[in-house]
């Protein structure tokens, strides 16, 4: 809530951050580290007032340090560089190069192993669905259901069954 609250002081959302990021230094704990990584990334991408070559230079920046301890949070910021290109943008084949990489990152790996996994698939099954692909957007849609249901949770499960029966309804495939 921090990251996107407007109302919440900067200095003191950095301040904390910070505080976080040196304990996660001091256990070497590389996860939590890349996770106030991403938390500033999140400042940077939902605070309306920054502009996009801010949350690019974030997307970067961010991005790089992913790579660097070769953790799978890149599969993350691909996400989010996919949604800002395609979003916010509206350069959809720089959205699609973010979301391919994302994917190639995820496909093979569960959603306990990356918990975010269900949230990467629901943005790309949504990115094929706006053009009208609608064979690859079922195929995602059902992955990332798969990987919700895998981890006995529910938080897409609704979007996700929509989508597949708004891309069948589409295709006048009532029956499926």
């Amino acid at each position: 809530e921090k990251t996107v609250n407007a109302q919440y002081d900067s200095a003191l959302f950095f301040k904390e951050l910070l505080g976080i990021r040196q304990m996660a230094i001091a256990h070497k704990d590389e996860g939590l580290e890349m996770d106030t990584y991403m938390g500033e990334l999140s400042f940077f991408l939902y605070r309306k007032k920054y502009s996009d070559q801010i949350a690019l230079n974030a997307l970067n920046r961010t991005l790089k340090i992913a790579q660097q301890k070769r953790l799978l949070q890149e599969a993350s910021v691909e996400k989010h560089f996919g949604v800002m290109y395609f979003h916010r943008i509206k350069n959809y084949e720089l959205a699609f190069e973010h979301f391919l990489r994302m994917y190639e990152l995820i496909k093979n790996v569960s959603k306990r192993t990356f918990p975010d996994k269900t949230n990467c698939l629901k943005e790309l099954a949504y990115a094929y669905y706006y053009f009208e692909d609608y064979p690859k957007t079922i195929e995602l849609a059902k992955a990332s259901i798969q990987s919700e249901l895998e981890a006995n949770e529910t938080a897409h499960l609704c979007k996700n069954y929509g989508l597949v029966g708004i891309c069948f309804r589409k295709q006048n495939q009532l029956d499926s």
